[in-house]
């Protein structure tokens, strides 16, 4: 019981993170001058600036979203499912997605963080393919022994 309390309440912080996301992506446009004193930017720069942070947080909504519906089927006892093999692909190409994003800003703005944050999501998409194949093979052992059985 205590390891599906467990699930239950990181499922539960994924939506709230997962709402906060929407929230902040659709409150970019109310960001605007902030952004432009924060990185003291013009009207060319602050373009660019607002179209990065949209389509990054485009990216990170839909990692929480398919993380959302992985942990659904954990909860349910149900994790080695073709849909879970599938997310983690998903996930996998929208952290090389934001990972692209964060690396045209470190090529036109240079900061440390944005060089972490690049990397951070390498790691990520690389890790989510590493599972997607794993998941892959436990998915094709369990039907091979929901056959035999």
């Amino acid at each position: 019981m205590k390891k599906d309390r467990i699930y239950v309440v990181t499922k539960i912080f994924t939506e709230i993170i997962l709402c906060v996301a929407v929230i902040a992506l659709f409150s970019v446009p109310f960001w605007v001058d902030f952004i432009r004193d924060y990185y003291r930017a013009n009207s060319e720069n602050l373009n660019f600036l607002i179209v990065k942070m949209i389509a990054t947080l485009i990216c990170a909504v839909m990692i929480l979203w398919y993380m959302r519906r992985m942990l659904k089927t954990l909860v349910n006892d149900d994790p080695f499912t073709m849909n879970n093999v599938k997310s983690f692909g998903m996930i996998s190409v929208f952290c090389l997605v934001a990972a692209g994003i964060e690396m045209v800003n470190v090529v036109v703005y240079f900061s440390v963080a944005s060089a972490i944050i690049t990397v951070i999501f390498v790691v990520g998409s690389l890790l989510c393919m590493t599972l997607k194949h794993l998941f892959r093979q436990a998915v094709e052992y369990k039907q091979e022994n929901d056959w035999t059985v």
